[in-house]
């Protein structure tokens, strides 16, 4: 959906615009819940709290020195998390009559070639 209206807007007419390209708004934990349900796993099941969530990224922040590698949790990641934030795509379904693919097969699709990948590694 993203290159498709890339692909639209740079042989369109329309010049110094901003769009939000997005088809439907997701929870996190709805996001996780279809990925895991992709993946043949068990969805999320623990609420984890903010405080919680700060406390791994300080622990992550420390492995990440550590051992050198990034962390998993940021700082940023969990104040993000506990928020909500409502995006609207009228602007861009508007300009280009566009009409976007349901959360639900964008993630199979995204959680299928990612197995594919995998298993053309092994």
């Amino acid at each position: 959906d993203v290159a498709e209206c890339m692909i639209r807007l740079y042989v369109s007419e329309l010049q110094a615009e901003r769009f939000i390209i997005t088809g439907e708004q997701v929870s996190y934990y709805d996001f996780f819940r279809l990925a895991a349900s992709n993946f043949q796993k068990r969805p999320p099941s623990i609420r984890v709290s903010k405080p919680l969530l700060q406390v791994a990224a300080f622990l992550e922040a420390i492995r990440g020195v550590l051992t050198g590698s990034n962390p998993l949790v940021t700082k940023e990641t969990a104040q993000l998390a506990g928020r909500s934030f409502k995006y609207s795509n009228e602007k861009i379904k508007k300009a280009l009559g566009v009409d976007f693919q349901s959360i639900e097969n964008s993630i199979r699709w995204c959680c299928e070639e990612y197995m594919k990948k995998i298993a053309f590694k092994k």
